[in-house]
């Protein structure tokens, strides 16, 4: 397929979309929770669309991305929002589009209650322990800007017991690609003492994304001791609905050596994919090699001159050659959406596979470069 495309090019499997999408409905509904797709995961339209049948609603972090889920929904699906970014003249706007706004502290919350009655107002809660161990992806860090601090939460409704009464439901994301869910349980039993005092005056709680759904049974185990509380609960799974749908097709386009390092240069960039620059997370390839099988090693580089622009050591068992075709994997989620042009690199063209068809969506040009700049 790589060889019939123009590259850079980001391909999204609608079909893997909606089968996800479909799969996690089916579990949070055997556990009881609502299914509320994040656009900060992936915001493409055509994605959206396929997502939008099986889901209760969307989870948006902005203004804008407010704006396009309100496009897509026509007021037919639940709309939340969160963010810590979120500028006064903004709230005015948002409650046109937002069926909730979570505020992420409590001057955020003092703020929002002129434009958003308390049935539409949530607040966001940092719990204060830790899932995740790299720092940069960790929202519940010490001194973390994400939510508000749980011990400040209590001490505040300790001297003010009616500020419970002045929202309708908490927020907290805590998860990074959890692959079970033990880190749920500790944060429910974290959060108990909280709601055991409260949550009469609630009548929502999201316990956010980062899960990597399987086993339903399991979490609607740990679900249930919620279940006493009344609470709508909700799931915003990102990366487990669109991490595994897309693919990024680039092209070798130079190679030599450096030290001992065979450098293989592409096409595409960090900016496409920049968690790989961020986090330094190491993209599947398709091409990649069991060791044992390895002949060829190579060092895959960007092809801007930020000296960062790598996406690590791969190996292969062939020589690599000007114009070989490379395909990275699980690119759905959190690189369209982080893309950019830095050095002019043009933004890959945009494939969508549906049906067995691989059809072109967008072609980025020139002209979508110099409308930025002029």
């Amino acid at each position: 397929m790589s060889a019939d495309l123009t590259t850079p090019a980001y391909v999204y499997d609608l079909d893997l979309v909606s089968g996800n999408a479909r799969e996690i409905a089916a579990l949070l509904a055997q556990a009881g929770g609502s299914y509320f797709y994040p656009l900060k995961a992936c915001s493409l339209m055509p994605v959206l669309e396929a997502v939008l049948p099986h889901v209760q609603g969307f989870e948006v972090s902005s203004l804008y991305e407010a704006r396009l889920a309100a496009e897509l929904c026509r007021s037919s699906l639940p709309i939340h929002c969160t963010s810590p970014g979120i500028r006064p003249d903004d709230l005015r706007e948002l409650r046109r589009y937002c069926t909730l706004f979570s505020a992420n502290s409590l001057t955020q919350l003092i703020r929002a209650r002129d434009f958003f009655p308390k049935e539409k107002l949530a607040l966001r809660i940092n719990p204060e322990i830790s899932f995740v161990d790299d720092e940069l992806y960790d929202p519940c860090r010490p001194g973390s800007k994400l939510g508000v601090p749980l011990r400040a939460l209590e001490d505040a409704l300790e001297e003010e017991p009616e500020l419970a009464e002045q929202f309708s439901g908490i927020t907290l994301h805590c998860f990074c690609e959890q692959v079970d869910f033990s880190g749920l349980d500790r944060l429910i039993e974290t959060i108990t003492p909280l709601l055991e005092a409260y949550s009469e005056h609630w009548q929502f709680l999201s316990l956010g994304g980062g899960f990597l759904f399987e086993d339903s049974v399991e979490l609607a185990a740990i679900v249930q001791p919620l279940e006493k509380y009344k609470l709508e609960i909700a799931f915003e799974p990102g990366s487990g609905t669109v991490g595994d749908c897309a693919t990024l097709h680039s092209r070798v386009v130079d190679l030599f050596d450096s030290g001992e390092n065979r450098i293989a240069v592409l096409d595409t960039c960090v900016n496409h994919l920049p968690e790989a620059f961020e986090y330094g997370y190491r993209y599947p390839l398709a091409e990649d090699v069991d060791p044992e099988n390895a002949t060829h090693h190579y060092v895959l580089a960007g092809g801007t001159c930020l000296a960062g622009d790598l996406f690590g050591k791969y190996q292969f068992d062939r020589a690599l050659a000007v114009g070989d075709c490379l395909t990275f994997g699980e690119c759905g989620a959190y690189s369209i959406v982080k893309a950019t042009m830095f050095n002019g690199f043009s933004l890959p063209a945009i494939y969508l596979k549906k049906d067995g068809r691989l059809d072109l969506h967008r072609l980025c040009d020139y002209q979508d470069f110099h409308a930025r700049f002029k």
